[in-house]
């Protein structure tokens, strides 16, 4: 058995039905892109797969990782979205021996960090567009990220979620807030008011 399919295995027993196919078509998107991106194909579709891997675990298993890895629990207090990426980065590593190119795109798929490398960019916005029924901002971002303008696109998804937040009363995190103002900093030539990478 090879690694994918030990690792389809794994998710189609431990993930809901809709969690899983999620996990295939951000697994099929990031390959794309890695294409698109001259980036490792192979690579890029584990870490798509796997991504999500520690969504749906229990309050029970999150404390089990947490505590096997020697992390304090108080680092429990904070919510799913932020634990699930770093716990599912742990699980990969540990379960299924992958690197760490691939557990840093895991790492960072929900809030980012200003030192992600290309590989776990396309990871990222590969978790935001690789569904159905996306609305008229989310297909500019994807044509965007197919065209080859992934920081760009990146900027464009970051801008739009701090909106959401903002409409709800909430603050974007700050591992989020150091990568957009990275992002706008380094990009190269102007289009719209934004700049292009």
């Amino acid at each position: 058995m090879n690694k994918v399919e030990e690792i389809q295995n794994y998710l189609k027993e431990n993930l809901s039905a809709f969690r899983y196919q999620h996990s295939l078509k951000v697994a099929s998107c990031a390959r794309e892109l890695a294409h698109i991106y001259n980036l490792d194909e192979n690579e890029a579709y584990l870490a798509g797969l796997i991504h999500d891997i520690a969504r749906e675990l229990s309050d029970k298993e999150n404390h089990y990782w947490l505590q096997k890895n020697n992390y304090s629990l108080n680092f429990y207090e904070l919510s799913l979205a932020v634990i699930h990426s770093f716990i599912g980065s742990l699980m990969a590593k540990e379960m299924f021996n992958l690197n760490n190119n691939i557990c840093n795109a895991i790492k960072y798929h929900t809030f980012g960090n200003k030192k992600m490398n290309k590989f776990a960019k396309i990871i990222f916005i590969a978790d935001k567009i690789a569904r159905e029924n996306l609305n008229s901002c989310l297909k500019t971002i994807k044509d965007e990220v197919y065209l080859g303008y992934l920081d760009y696109a990146l900027v464009l998804f970051l801008r739009y979620q701090k909106a959401i937040l903002k409409s709800k009363g909430l603050k974007i995190h700050s591992d989020t807030t150091l990568l957009l103002k990275n992002l706008e900093l380094n990009l190269k030539g102007e289009k719209n008011g934004i700049n292009k990478s």
